[in-house]
């Protein structure tokens, strides 16, 4: 509780304040029934923890899986946009080079 260092002016600091406190009673709770010798193959807010913990590694795994995909789709729809304009740059080019020849050789 002694980390608790914020001034409570708005519904945000409240709501901030009262996980604060509900989540410190939950640890005193474990630990005490922790220093008493309850059998941890049976506790079911350990298990739910392992549960939770388990649940977000895999939805972080997801996201992670998500973003590299779009960062490759990204890196490929900019790779076939310079392709183009390498070959539009080369069309033009030798546009030019047509002119040039033609205008040289015409005089």
């Amino acid at each position: 509780m002694r980390g608790l260092c914020v001034a409570i002016n708005d519904e945000d600091h409240i709501k901030y304040a009262t996980l604060w406190i509900i989540s410190c009673i939950l640890l005193h709770a474990f630990a005490i029934g922790h220093e008493t010798g309850i059998n941890i193959s049976t506790d079911v807010f350990y298990h739910k923890g392992i549960q939770i913990r388990e649940k977000e590694a895999q939805m972080y795994a997801e996201w992670h899986n998500e973003r590299e995909e779009n960062a490759q789709r990204v890196e490929g729809e900019r790779e076939e946009g310079r392709d183009i304009e390498l070959l539009e740059g080369k069309i033009k080019r030798e546009e030019l080079k047509k002119s040039l020849f033609e205008f040289l050789y015409s005089q």
